[in-house]
């Protein structure tokens, strides 16, 4: 596998690519280039910043001189530009400007000829007009011509080959071509035919398919979601799971003289003044810009909205590092209402999707940025626990300081969860946190016995340890407040929780990398409980549910089990040799 998942938040991750032309940090976007029409050159591009840029097999492969040109010189020399390209199929070319002339035999060796970096499969674009009988027929000819394919595909190629996802707004047929997709030895999927919903601003529709594309796919593959380039939507789809964008969105609104921001976009003219701190606006007055002869007018326009665009993408991934994509994404819906009522609809909808792809707890305080923020799935997904758990809606008082019930900032005093209010004495305390997060009422009473030496902090007054019989059995966290097992906490929680519950199961290779290495690669996972959520603790047994060390889960359940590349559990705690 060609792409190693890193860390979650919402429903979005990072991740790294690995190509033949470099690595690529996703969630990424691939500006287009037209190789007729080069506004900004792919070199320049590179110098600017750019990972990956995506260029159109249509255009190349329809001009004879162009194609001759990249067939002799091969992609990369052709196009000038030293990182990875993806080429894409032109199959939506050839659907909106005459009939798909060509089978997807002759133009998969067409790619493999001038050797991208990823290629894309011939696909049958399903229109968003088409009947669900044509949009049936385009999911099985999408899938015939992949299967045609695939048994030609070579690693000694180098290329990495993407799978795209047809069936337009039939979830059920997008949700049929993502399970038959992901059987297929393939690298990456592209959710195809979203562009006319966003042309009409309609991101509920955009988001129905791309949920319905990504809780489909298999996990461990990255998901393109073609022709999103609108800065301010991105921060939206990578939280709905998108990994990797492309759109020639910056060349096309530099065209019409319009000025691309985070917060939206305005006409050259209607601005007084330029906001924003990249080279074009550092380098240029406004009045400068606006009395420029028109092609490099529209040239230093195309640049501005690519800084803007890559730099969304950087702003994308350090809120993710920080587990803060749901502020960012927040801010950014308030730019347009149709944004916003797709945030708010997609929050109720795929509440369950997006619980199991947030993490448990996070290093942040949550901010209570609008009303709407009672449906994010960190406060969700707490409530339906504490409910399961204890029976009532009433957060328990031991849980007042366990995230989110205690980690939060709020622009108001009304929240949509009720604290207990009575007296609890630490060990009360520590007993129902352990309920909270093993799901089960009482398990706190098996695992911290009476007589547990509750250690607290003399400068806070919190609970920091928990030791019994003068073995340490848990810390609890400062940031969060939940249970973190020390390999003698976990002993006692394997004999109290049953299998394959809070459990990831290690292969023997695996047992050996944990105590020579202190680490578990993704490879030598060979279960994982399927409940879990990222961000909970773990117990790390063999297959006969030896403990052999805890730790918490930074993947989900299904990642972890499928991917190849990356760690999927932080290590904590070993056991003894002698007692594997």
């Amino acid at each position: 596998m060609s792409f190693e998942i890193l860390q979650h938040d919402a429903g979005g991750r990072l991740g790294i690519l690995y190509t033949r032309h470099g690595k690529v940090e996703t969630p990424a976007i691939c500006p287009v280039i037209n190789p007729n029409k080069l506004v900004v050159t792919p070199k320049e591009m590179f110098e600017m910043g750019v990972q990956i840029v995506m260029t159109n097999s249509y255009i190349i492969y329809k001009d004879p001189e162009l194609r001759d040109k990249t067939l002799r010189k091969g992609l990369h020399d052709f196009l000038d530009f030293k990182g990875p390209i993806v080429i894409d199929n032109g199959a939506y070319q050839w659907h909106v400007y005459g009939s798909i002339d060509v089978d997807a035999l002759e133009m998969f060796n067409f790619q493999r000829s001038i050797r991208p970096d990823i290629g894309i499969l011939l696909d049958y674009p399903t229109s968003h007009d088409m009947s669900k009988e044509k949009a049936t027929e385009t999911i099985k000819v999408t899938l015939e011509n992949a299967r045609k394919c695939v048994p030609l595909i070579s690693k000694e190629d180098g290329i990495l080959w993407t799978g795209v996802i047809q069936g337009g707004y039939f979830l059920d047929l997008v949700a049929k071509c993502a399970k038959e997709m992901s059987k297929l030895p393939l690298d990456l999927h592209a959710l195809g035919e979203p562009v006319q919903f966003l042309i009409e601003y309609d991101f509920k529709k955009v988001a129905d398919m791309l949920v319905v594309a990504r809780a489909n796919l298999r996990a461990d593959r990255p998901l393109h979601l073609f022709g999103a380039g609108l800065p301010w939507t991105l921060p939206f789809f990578v939280a709905m799971g998108a990994d990797l964008f492309d759109s020639a969105a910056y060349a096309l609104y530099a065209k019409r003289r319009v000025y691309m921001t985070p917060a939206g976009n305005f006409t050259l003219d209607s601005l007084t003044e330029l906001i924003c701190e990249c080279p074009v606006c550092t380098s240029y007055t406004l009045n400068e810009l606006k009395k420029l002869e028109p092609e490099l007018q529209e040239k230093l326009l195309a640049k501005h909205n690519l800084y803007v665009t890559i730099t969304e993408m950087r702003r994308i991934r350090e809120y993710i590092r920080h587990n803060r994509l749901w502020e960012l994404v927040h801010v950014r819906a308030h730019t347009h209402p149709q944004l916003l009522k797709a945030l708010v609809y997609s929050l109720r909808k795929y509440r369950k999707y997006l619980e199991k792809r947030d993490l448990f707890t996070k290093r942040r305080a949550f901010f209570w940025l609008d009303d709407f923020c009672k449906y994010r799935p960190e406060i969700s997904r707490a409530l339906s626990r504490v409910k399961k758990v204890f029976g009532s809606s009433t957060v328990p008082s031991g849980l007042r300081y366990t995230y989110p019930f205690y980690q939060f900032e709020s622009y108001t005093d009304k929240l949509p969860f009720k604290l207990e209010r009575k007296k609890v004495n630490k060990l009360e305390i520590v007993r129902t946190i352990a309920d909270y997060q093993f799901k089960k009422k009482g398990i706190g009473e098996k695992i911290i016995p009476n007589g547990a030496e509750i250690a607290v902090s003399k400068k806070t007054g919190r609970i920091r340890s928990i030791l019994y019989e003068e073995k340490l059995l848990f810390v609890l966290r400062a940031y969060d407040y939940i249970l973190i097992p020390q390999i003698e906490g976990g002993k006692i929680l394997k004999e109290n929780i049953p299998f394959p519950r809070f459990r990831v199961i290690a292969s023997k290779r695996g047992i050996k990398s944990i105590i020579e290495r202190k680490c578990l690669p993704a490879k030598y996972i060979i279960g994982c409980d399927k409940e879990l959520v990222p961000g909970e603790q773990v117990l790390i047994v063999d297959e006969t549910d030896d403990l052999i060390a805890v730790g918490e889960l930074k993947f989900t359940p299904e990642e972890a089990v499928l991917a190849t590349r990356g760690f999927p559990v932080k290590v904590r705690g070993i056991a003894e040799e002698e007692t594997i």
